[in-house]
């Protein structure tokens, strides 16, 4: 499993709640140290998270999720070019069709 990974906000949250896939996401971020592994997440897919708990737990909890995702081998990205973003959100749109 050598390469670039992005990881988005479903797969951390199979992750973090040991749900299906958990497995796969754990070998991930436990190789993410090595190289030439590395792995990726959006700033948006880290929002996701984090009003996501906080919506459904806690302030709390979503304080303490968001600290513990950093200490993660994640890098994670800022910004979006519109292009970018308009081809995530129609691969958004037709990906439930």
């Amino acid at each position: 499993m050598r390469g670039k990974y992005v990881l988005d906000a479903c797969a951390v949250i199979a992750f973090l709640n040991d749900e299906e896939g958990a497995h796969r996401v754990e070998q991930l971020l436990s190789q993410g140290d090595q190289a030439p592994n590395t792995l990726f997440m959006h700033e948006i897919n880290l929002l996701e998270i984090y009003y996501g708990v906080y919506r459904d737990e806690s302030k709390e909890l979503a304080e303490q999720t968001y600290a513990k995702l950093f200490d993660l081998p994640i890098k994670f990205v800022t910004g979006l070019r519109e292009n970018v973003f308009k081809e995530a959100g129609r691969l958004k749109a037709v990906a439930g069709k």
